[in-house]
This record gives C-alpha cells, structure tokens and sequence, in this order.
C-alpha cells in the first residue's frame, strides 16, 4: 500500500513525538508512596553523577542542565504533594533543589534542609546554611558563610562577596568551614584550572 504525502507526514509526526509524549508523561506522574524515597535517592544518585562525569563539552554541560531543571521539576511536585516522610527524604530533595535556579528553589532547599536536620540527620544543618547563602547571592546581598563562589575572566575564582559581621564562630555552629579555609579553596581552585573559568564536578 502506498502512502501519501499526507499521510507520510502524519505517521513521521507521530514517531518523532513520541519521545515527546513519553517524556512528558513521565514528567507529569508523581511516584506511589511506596516508592518516593527511592525514587527520590535515585533522583540524588543521578544529579551527583551527572556532575561527575563531567562537562568538557557543550553537550554535556546542556545535559546537566536538563537533567537538573527535570528532576527539580520533579521534585516539587513530589514536596506538593506532601510525599516526603523520612529524613532522607527531605534531604535528597534538598540537594535536588540546591541545583535549581530560582530563588525559590533555594528557599525551599533551606526549608527542607532544617527539617531534614530536626527529624535527625546532622549534615543537613550544614546544607542549610549552603542554601541560605545562595538565597542571599540570588537576591544580590552578601553572603553568610562563603560558600558561594563565581569565576571572573580577568581575576580568576573568587568568593561571592560576604558579610563580614558573621564569624567563624558562628561558621562552626554551621558546620561551615572558616572564611579563611574557604580563601584558600579559591587558591586552590585557581591553581588546578590555571584560573580559567572552566566547568567541573568542584565548580558546579
């Protein structure tokens, strides 16, 4: 049987939206509770690697991109649905969120990181003050601890400007490193990327 034009174009439409629809239909189904925490570890295991693996090329780079603004996706819709439970599971949802893009992801990274921190898991205070950082920087103010950092073409690695009336004691109640340790980070950032503002796993 011949095909016409027509409807050539009709079947080439469907086969090429097909993974389309498949991915969107994945994007739109939320996991059984049965399955949220490992789907939200394996969410985890999958942003760590990407990172990890790499980002020398354009491709790569526009990969973790995707891949980070899919899984954010995912996991708001996972938090508005209240299927978080247990600790790991508002931890792993707030490392998602800390590679997201908006304020308000970060602001919800922080919110996540303290419950995750109050039902017991201790390295969580930690990620909270990393998000309260980026929040500050996306709203242009300095911030707390120095975690934060961008690369300049001309000076190279530097920190996001910091508040200078916060402490290192304050840093350690954190479990934030000193300002000074974070300095010397820096340096040594520079010094392994010749202070090219080039893309990897310590950069991103």
């Amino acid at each position: 049987m011949k095909l016409s034009i027509r409807h050539f174009f009709l079947l080439s439409l469907v086969i090429l939206s097909a993974p389309i629809l498949l991915f969107t239909q994945r994007l739109m189904t939320l996991p059984d509770p049965s399955e949220v925490s490992q789907t939200l570890h394996q969410l985890h295991v999958a942003d760590q690697n990407g990172r990890f693996a790499g980002f020398n090329t354009p491709i790569k780079l526009a990969s973790i991109m995707v891949g980070d603004w899919w899984r954010v996706r995912q996991v708001r819709r996972m938090v508005a649905a209240n299927l978080l439970v247990t600790a790991a599971d508002h931890a792993n949802a707030a490392r998602i969120l800390q590679h997201g893009s908006q304020l308000s992801d970060f602001q919800l990274a922080h919110e996540l990181s303290l419950t995750a921190h109050e039902m017991g898991d201790g390295s969580m205070l930690r990620h909270a003050a990393l998000a309260e950082d980026r929040i500050l920087v996306t709203q242009g103010l300095p911030q707390k601890f120095g975690s934060q950092f961008l690369c300049d073409a001309q000076t190279g690695w530097q920190l996001h400007p910091v508040d200078k009336q916060i402490t290192d004691e304050e840093r350690l109640a954190a479990n934030v490193e000193p300002l000074d340790n974070m300095q010397a980070k820096m340096a040594q950032l520079n010094e392994a990327t010749s202070s090219q503002c080039n893309f990897s796993a310590e950069t991103m």
